[in-house]
């Protein structure tokens, strides 16, 4: 999650770090050596305030500057765990200013009256107090964020993991998705032999889809299926080809024995990513089927998965019209 965040980073919050650090001293310094007892009130609160608002600035900086730009839990996060930082560092030294304060107006003014050193200590005891509030608002605002993140990596994990079930079982909420329009047009599940494979790929930047549906009868020596392509700049899912095809039953064998390998217990990828092409696919074994759905652009496993049918596919006869690539993307 915060992996962005390189040395380059880091030394830029080393490098606000000390600027404010020295910013603050220097205004604690001058507005001491005035001599004026109110002014001097001011010191620990610019030293409490300071600190942060040069995390801010360099938060602000690197999710302005930086080439990839973080999302927002992304974003949200780095500030939230970066004003915990300084706040940590604030703490001390705001304290100790309202102290030195006190102390080096004590001294130029040669007696101080107690009421005054009581308001001083106050000032310094109210700063103190700013910057532990900072530190309690900061960390559960952290906290917060990362339940969240992990909400939602959870979720994602659960979308993307192998599961014991068709694909129809995530999808009872949304009977229009792009997934199940394109798979109710192949060969059914149940329609398998107990031994088939059911496959699609929806490239994002792609004006064609494709659907695959492969199996192996029983007692059969050879495995039979079918393609769909669609053409998505054509309104209503506009069918292009459909194409029956066999494949050689050790052909076909080799491809469900390398795809169970594959996907068998396959946990999911918690990363947040819907970019790029994704691929879905579902296989029967007897009675139980198998099933899993993910970004083959975002994720070495579908990528993986998406290679494994295109190898298979591609000892079909007769030859089909499939891109190379695990991304499913025409040929440039």
């Amino acid at each position: 999650m915060m992996g962005w965040i390189g040395p380059h980073e880091l030394s830029f919050l080393l490098g606000y770090l000390l600027l404010t650090m020295a910013l603050s001293a220097a205004i604690t310094t001058g507005v001491t050596r005035i001599g004026n007892g109110r002014i001097a009130f001011l010191a620990p609160f610019l030293g409490s305030l300071l600190m942060p608002a040069g995390l801010i600035g360099w938060a602000a900086a690197i999710l302005v500057f930086y080439p990839e730009r973080p999302s927002p839990d992304d974003a949200a996060m780095i500030v939230a765990v970066a004003l915990l930082i300084l706040s940590v560092l604030t703490l001390p030294f705001s304290t100790a200013a309202s102290a030195w304060t006190a102390e080096r107006h004590s001294s130029r003014c040669g007696t101080t009256s107690s009421s005054r050193r009581s308001r001083l200590h106050v000032v310094g005891y109210v700063a103190t107090a700013i910057v532990a509030f900072e530190i309690v608002g900061v960390a559960v605002a952290s906290v917060s964020a990362w339940l969240q993140q992990k909400r939602i990596g959870d979720r994602y994990a659960e979308n993307t993991r192998t599961a014991p079930f068709p694909l129809a079982k995530y999808e009872t909420s949304s009977s229009n998705s792009p997934i199940l329009l394109n798979m109710r047009r192949l060969r059914s599940l149940a329609a398998m032999d107990g031994d088939g494979i059911r496959f699609f790929a929806m490239p994002a930047l792609g004006l064609r889809w494709y659907s695959v549906a492969v199996y192996l009868p029983m007692h059969g020596d050879t495995a039979r299926g079918q393609l769909i392509v669609t053409d998505q700049h054509r309104k209503g899912d506009h069918v292009l080809s459909v194409i029956d095809f066999t494949i050689a039953k050790p052909a076909y064998a080799a491809m469900a024995t390398a795809l169970d390998r594959e996907t068998s217990g396959y946990p999911g990828y918690r990363r947040m990513c819907v970019d790029g092409t994704y691929v879905a696919f579902e296989q029967v074994h007897g009675q139980a089927v198998t099933s899993g759905s993910g970004s083959a652009s975002c994720s070495d496993h579908y990528e993986a998965v998406s290679l494994i049918v295109l190898r298979g596919l591609s000892q079909a006869w007769p030859r089909l019209p499939l891109p190379q690539g695990g991304d499913w993307m025409p040929p440039k």
